[in-house]
Parts: C-alpha cells; structure tokens; sequence
C-alpha cells in the first residue's frame, strides 16, 4: 500500500490549527483592542470549528464540530501557557 500523502498533509494541517488560531485571536487583539477577554474562548472556539470545517471541506474528508472546537479551545489553552511563562520565566 503507497503512502498516502494527501491524508499526511490534512493530519499536519490539523495539528497545526492551535498555532494557526492564536496567531489570528493575537493579530485580532491588536487590531482591535478593545475585545473583550470574556470573548477570546468564544471566537478560539469557532476559529478552530471553522478552520477544521475548511480542511475537511478542501481535503474531500469527513467534518466534526466536535473535533474543531477541541481545536479551537487548545488554542486557548496554548495562550495561557505561553503567557504564563512569559510572565513568570520558568526556568529548570
């Protein structure tokens, strides 16, 4: 059976939208200032339902709500993990 490249592709793509939906929420943030933080989880969340619904539309695959907002919420997570060690500076 060949390697299925394609199906490699879309899995990178996915791992990837996390990252990709930080970035938005940040660029978003300085945009607009005046976002509320109350709303970054909400707008994370659709982000990453939205995104994954684009890949799975785009790569012919199958698409789960369920699998995006989990993506979209660890976007969240990332941010406060990176904010956290940029405020405090853990170091081992």
């Amino acid at each position: 059976m060949p390697f299925d490249w394609t199906q490699f592709g879309v899995n990178a793509i996915q791992v990837l939208v996390p990252v990709v939906t930080s970035v938005a929420i940040w660029l978003g943030r300085v945009a607009l200032d005046k976002t509320p933080r109350v709303l970054i989880p909400i707008i994370a969340v659709a982000l990453g339902t939205g995104l994954d619904m684009l890949l799975a539309y785009v790569s012919g695959g199958t698409f789960n709500p369920i699998v995006g907002a989990l993506l979209g919420a660890t976007s969240v997570w990332l941010r406060e993990l990176l904010s956290t060690y940029s405020e405090h500076e853990f170091r081992s």
